[in-house]
């Protein structure tokens, strides 16, 4: 599962599926990012400090092999087993939480 298209979060995921045959899923709304390299596609208006940093972050996109198309595209509230924590990602455009039995979270991650 990807997050979002910031290269530091996507980066592996072509070499992942090449290697292993990995699937990759994602929100619909950051596969623009993925797909074309630009993490900037999903963020909308950028605020000043971001608009002049953007120049810098050009430096940090995903290069042509780096891109990908996922498989799967998550949608707000989906649910998806994972059998080999025996429990359940619960899946926003924003943020993903990986929740075991007790439903304790094993993983939150903020996009």
């Amino acid at each position: 599962m990807i997050t979002h298209g910031d290269p530091d979060h996507s980066g592996n995921a072509a070499y992942l599926r090449a290697k292993y045959g990995a699937k990759i899923a994602m929100h619909k709304t950051e596969a623009a990012a993925v797909e074309r390299g630009n993490m900037f596609l999903s963020r909308g208006r950028l605020p000043p400090l971001r608009r002049r940093m953007k120049p810098l972050m050009n430096l940090f996109r995903l290069r042509k092999r780096d891109r990908v198309t996922p498989d799967l595209f998550l949608k707000d509230g989906d649910r998806l087993g994972i059998d080999s924590l025996k429990g359940s990602a619960v899946t926003t455009s924003i943020l993903i939480v990986v929740v075991i039995q007790d439903e304790e979270p094993l993983c939150i991650e903020a996009a």
